[in-house]
């Protein structure tokens, strides 16, 4: 657990967190981000941790987080056909039905699929689900590596789809700090269209991956804890895996990834260099970092921004002692002329 955080941070139901972190071995807990060098099954007093030992040393917090708890249907999910192929590129169908879907942004608003790729180059990453260790690694990589205000002077966007709740992105994008948009599809009907499938297969260890079972179960509760995360609401499908495409302007797309195993996310270089981008080389001709929101963040740092305004105009008024100087409709106009020029 970070040292900044306090109580004061945990929202109701975080003390599960905090509980868990608190009988979790010493080994298995490290820093967001930091890297480990343990096994993907770690070992305690000679025994294999595996999530049902983990659950039950921490049954309040598993509770809590259903995502984290698999049904045996799951836990027996066959390996991907041999057949599969994870390049493929989706058909026009596939597409335009896909563009179609709903998916959910942080405020809870539904918009269509291809609504977030219909005018610009985007970079769309599937991820398993909210609680994913593996994914967290995976995102904690885009933001080491990856500058949006470079993405955005190339005129290319990246967006993050999850499958769970809505209600968790506000916090899941705390974690990373992250500046790109989040949305879920918590049908997975999205996922289904443009051909990615279900797994609980490990496959050989990535890059990104910094975490083994134990110790990234040990983040999860972590992070969780740190930023307030509602562990209470679905977090996603643990078998269900994900994926990365290029996609737009338009109904196309020029790139696609789909994962075959639980840690198979294409390093996050390659994939930006699919895009059109060398993300070393333009990295190099940054030298001042361009700060980029979503445009949900964006109408809520306007609307911050009009009401600091109104209220230096009202100072202003009180100061003068003229009544006439500012009123409330009389300072909305002020500015929007101000905001005009």
């Amino acid at each position: 657990m970070s040292d900044s955080v306090s109580s004061s941070d945990y929202i109701s139901g975080d003390t599960h967190s905090e509980q868990c972190l608190s009988t979790l071995p010493a080994t298995m807990v490290s820093r967001p981000g930091s890297r480990t060098s343990e096994p993907s099954m770690m070992e305690e007093n000679g025994k294999n941790l595996s999530l049902d030992t983990l659950a039950d040393a921490c049954p309040s917090f598993f509770r809590s987080c259903p995502s984290l708890t698999l049904s045996s249907e799951q836990r027996s999910t066959p390996a991907p056909s041999p057949t599969f192929d994870g390049y493929l590129l989706p058909t026009a169908k596939q597409l335009k039905r896909a563009a179609e879907l709903p998916v959910i942004s942080e405020s809870g608003k539904k918009a269509p699929f291809g609504s977030i790729w219909k005018k610009h180059k985007t970079i769309v990453i599937f991820i398993r689900h909210f609680m994913c260790p593996l994914c967290q690694d995976y995102l904690y990589s885009i933001s080491r590596s990856i500058c949006a205000g470079v993405l955005r002077t190339q005129g290319v966007d990246l967006v993050i789809v999850s499958n769970g709740d809505y209600e968790m992105i506000k916090s899941f994008r705390r974690i990373f700090q992250t500046p790109f948009a989040v949305y879920t599809d918590p049908t997975q009907q999205v996922y289904n269209v443009l051909g990615m499938i279900r797994s609980l297969e490990k496959g050989p260890r990535a890059a990104y991956v910094r975490h083994g079972t134990a110790s990234g179960i040990g983040m999860i509760v972590a992070n969780a804890a740190k930023v307030g995360m509602p562990i209470w609401k679905k977090g996603g499908d643990t078998s269900q895996l994900g994926g990365e495409f290029v996609l737009g302007p338009g109904l196309q797309c020029c790139f696609a990834h789909r994962m075959r195993y639980t840690r198979d996310h294409l390093p996050i270089l390659k994939l930006v260099k699919e895009a059109g981008i060398d993300m070393t080389a333009k990295l190099k001709l940054q030298k001042v970092s361009i700060h980029v929101m979503t445009p949900e963040d964006e109408e809520d740092w306007m609307v911050e921004r009009k009401m600091e305004f109104n209220a230096m105009m009202e100072r202003k008024r009180k100061r003068r002692g003229d009544t006439r100087y500012c009123d409330g409709e009389s300072c909305q106009l002020l500015y929007d002329s101000y905001e005009g020029s």
